[in-house]
């Protein structure tokens, strides 16, 4: 799994990965978090599962102004997240994030939130999370590689403000 842009600087503070009822809501806090990434100046899980390692990215005040509590990260920076089988989500689950978009990609290029490859299956992206020109893009694949249609938001983020998506 990485976590940053491919083309604009995103800024992120914390992303959460939870499964889900099957009715959509959160299952128990403990029992149903799969990754916490606190995003606090490292790709440490909070969980203690799943931690990844920062390349590039530097951290910055979160959305409270809180010195070193965020990352921003430019294109070439991410954090690298080795293979999970808890991150290859099978269930209904729930992702969110707080983000913080700047300008700086080209129109129409993707800048990645984050993003989930399978090893075993060529390296396909299994889900993730994207802005491409201001607007959010979830896109999931099936287990037979078919991806399955993104679904996009209707609105543009606004750039430079913190957003939880």
């Amino acid at each position: 799994m990485r976590f940053g842009p491919t083309a604009r600087i995103v800024t992120a503070v914390a992303i959460l990965f939870a499964a889900c009822g099957s009715d959509g809501a959160p299952t128990e806090a403990v029992a149903g978090l799969v990754a916490h990434y606190e995003l606090d100046g490292d790709g440490t899980d909070a969980m203690g599962v799943s931690s990844g390692t920062l390349v590039g990215g530097k951290p910055v005040p979160d959305r409270s102004g809180a010195a070193g509590s965020a990352l921003s990260f430019s294109a070439g920076n991410y954090i690298e997240v080795p293979h999970s089988d808890a991150l290859s989500l099978s269930q209904d689950f729930t992702i969110a994030a707080w983000i913080k978009p700047s300008a700086g990609a080209a129109p129409g290029a993707f800048s990645t939130i984050f993003e989930k490859s399978d090893p075993e299956r060529g390296g396909h992206s299994r889900y993730g999370l994207w802005l491409q020109d201001g607007r959010l893009s979830a896109c999931f694949e099936a287990a037979d590689n078919s991806r399955q249609p993104c679904a996009t938001s209707s609105q543009t983020l606004a750039l430079d403000t913190w957003q939880h998506v």
